[in-house]
């Protein structure tokens, strides 16, 4: 394979804005050893080559331009993450330890080498492994900026470590990563699943548990609208019909029937769009009844609105605790729905069928509704 070890020292040398004068001071050499490398005239020694690798966070490979070295750190990568999703360990074990050797500063290698660990220490119950585990993902937090995986970062490396952590029993350890990225509350959850097997913490377990329950059905609501409307793009009814049924049983468990509830409003926007898949369908029984729901709920939601996120059940909060929720339209439920029925709900350059359904769940809805003002 070819190298370039003159051309990789000046190249990482002015990447970093260095002088060869800086270079030399921070490698405790003189500066006509920095020029006699980079002009190819001597080269450092094995020792020297590891200090200058560590110094500018790359592997020995990669500083002395192997050619093939980015390819082969990638597939080292690949074949350690198949060994911990495999669970062959045995045989990974020796694979990972050299791959670690030979690419001491890559970030795939000692991210997926931590994970390998990790796996084995869930499986085997190892503390060695956990050990090992953390170690690595820590180390892999040093070379993040080679990282290209927008799934991966800082927040995600800290939050393994910590879930080892947790799975040790170190309590103290745990909660302190968790807390420490706690942004937006996306460690309420297991936070919370800590302080819910230790005694005397309940009301603390509670209150960040309830948080994480309010924040995973906000998330899930998103997220099966979203799908939604894939499905509806692509005409595939009878998917979004079952999706929107779930999500229409998930609220109506979760609100209180004495008591207003944001998620009725919600509920509303789900039965309307019921409504539309069943007109879609040529189910025009099933269209007229979650029309005939959603123009209830949404009534029922005006006439006593609530956005506090105290209306919901199973949901405990701290004294004077204000938090609400709310969504992107700024109107009535009734407005609301009668928006997303004459509007939204429609393909904008729909097929006649889909254009004739949407006509009669038009008619459909402003029956209901002046129906509704006459009585």
């Amino acid at each position: 394979m070819k190298h370039s070890l003159p051309e990789r020292i000046r190249h990482y040398r002015k990447e970093r804005s260095l002088t060869q004068e800086a270079l030399a001071e921070a490698l405790r050499v003189t500066v006509g050893t920095i020029s006699k490398w980079e002009n190819g005239i001597t080269e450092p020694d094995i020792s020297m080559l590891t200090d200058i690798a560590n110094f500018f966070s790359v592997s020995l490979d990669a500083l002395c331009g192997y050619q093939a070295e980015a390819g082969n750190a990638a597939e080292c990568a690949k074949r350690i993450r198949s060994f911990y999703t495999e669970e062959r360990f045995s045989d990974g074990a020796v694979f990972v330890e050299t791959a670690l050797k030979k690419y001491p500063h890559d970030f795939r290698i000692l991210y997926r080498a931590g994970l390998f660990y990790m796996v084995r220490f869930v499986v085997e119950q190892s503390k060695t492994d956990g050990e090992r585990a953390v170690q690595l993902l820590r180390r892999s937090l040093d070379f993040l900026e080679q990282n290209d995986d927008e799934r991966i970062g800082e927040v995600s490396i800290r939050r393994e470590i910590a879930d080892i952590y947790a799975m040790a029993e170190k309590t103290d350890l745990a909660l302190k990563e968790y807390k420490g990225m706690n942004h937006d509350g996306i460690n309420d959850v297991r936070i919370g699943a800590i302080y819910a097997k230790l005694q005397g913490k309940e009301k603390e377990a509670l209150s960040y548990l309830s948080d994480g329950f309010i924040s995973v059905c906000a998330e899930q609501i998103s997220c099966v609208f979203g799908m939604v409307n894939v499905f509806l793009r692509q005409s595939e009814y009878g998917q979004a019909h079952e999706l929107m049924e779930w999500a229409h049983h998930m609220l109506q468990g979760l609100i209180m029937k004495e008591n207003p509830s944001y998620f009725r409003r919600i509920d509303a926007i789900i039965l309307a769009t019921l409504a539309s898949i069943a007109a879609m369908e040529s189910r025009e029984n099933d269209m007229r009844s979650f029309l005939k729901k959603a123009h209830r709920e949404a009534c029922t939601f005006d006439r006593m609105p609530s956005y506090s996120t105290k209306d919901i059940r199973f949901v405990s909060h701290k004294e004077n605790d204000e938090a609400t929720l709310h969504d992107s339209v700024p109107t009535s439920a009734i407005d609301a729905v009668d928006v997303l029925v004459r509007k939204q709900l429609y393909p904008e350059h729909g097929s006649e069928k889909e254009k004739n359904a949407h006509k009669k769940l038009v008619q459909t809805w402003k029956y209901l509704s002046d129906d509704m003002l006459q009585r």
